[in-house]
């Protein structure tokens, strides 16, 4: 069997969302499965990468997600609990996590045939020391495909952590970042080749060695739920440009998709 076109290299999760006067409700979760669910509904040949816990429901990827690539692993997948204090508000949220199957992922793990092979490979976010070694070995093994990263403004805030965020980024093709991320690092954008900034209702902008190159507006929505909303961008704008369209419209696509998605709670409507 060939390699995928896509390759996601991190971790999924199981999140489960405590709601006042109602049952919890265990979804599937982690930056690596919203990537590869956004990426999968527009390319057929998608591959993820992760330590499998013995609970995650893999079934909810769809048949189009390949899995060879994932070691299994006899403990049960991380668990990201988001408690909602407001059921009209369910931004509001605080997000506890358990380390479990996550933590079992090592470079290594991936698969030679996916690593070399592969068009893009994508390195999902995750804590910043865990994800550098990743970075490190894609470039040692000298990989031939586009290598993206991508991060969470969580890690971005503490200082420590952005010598190590900036090392992997300058490791990238393309880099992601939000827009709180990008208010930190606007005067560094010129140090990465690509770097594109999703900003929520205002849409997204592409620079290229701190040159805006791009721009896409989105469409008016109410946010219900943001959970997954910017690993869901990155997944439509990966496939995109695997799929031959160029920067504006894989912008455009990704921009769009992220807006349906935070329109509704959760990410498996957009599986409908």
């Amino acid at each position: 069997m060939e390699p995928p076109a896509i390759t996601i290299v991190g971790h999924l999760n199981i999140d489960i969302n405590r709601y006042p006067n109602k049952p919890d409700e265990i979804l599937p979760g982690g930056a690596a499965y919203f990537v590869a669910l956004a990426a999968s509904l527009l390319n057929s040949s998608v591959g993820v990468v992760t330590a499998l816990g013995t609970d995650f429901p893999v079934e909810t990827l769809g048949k189009r997600v390949r899995m060879d690539g994932a070691k299994k692993v006899d403990i049960e997948a991380s668990k990201s609990i988001q408690t909602y204090f407001d059921v009209n508000d369910p931004g509001k949220r605080d997000l506890e996590l358990f380390q479990g199957a996550a933590q079992l992922l090592k470079p290594e793990d991936i698969p030679a045939a996916w690593m070399h092979d592969s068009k893009w490979i994508h390195v999902a976010t995750m804590p910043p020391a865990i994800q550098l070694p990743f970075m490190k070995f894609l470039r040692e093994q000298n990989v031939k495909a586009t290598v993206s990263v991508d991060t969470d403004i969580s890690f971005m805030k503490d200082e420590a952590n952005r010598p190590i965020i900036e090392e992997s980024f300058k490791l990238a093709d393309i880099v992601f970042i939000n827009r709180y991320e990008y208010e930190i690092l606007k005067d560094k954008l010129g140090e990465f080749p690509v770097v594109v900034v999703k900003k929520d209702a205002d849409g997204a902008l592409l620079f290229k060695k701190g040159i805006q190159v791009a721009e896409a507006k989105a469409p008016s929505t109410d946010c219900v739920d943001a959970t997954g909303a910017g690993d869901i961008f990155a997944g439509t704008y990966i496939a995109e440009i695997v799929n031959g369209k160029n920067e504006e419209e894989a912008l455009a696509k990704a921009v769009e998709q992220a807006t349906t998605s935070v329109s509704k709670p959760g990410v498996t409507h957009l599986l409908k």
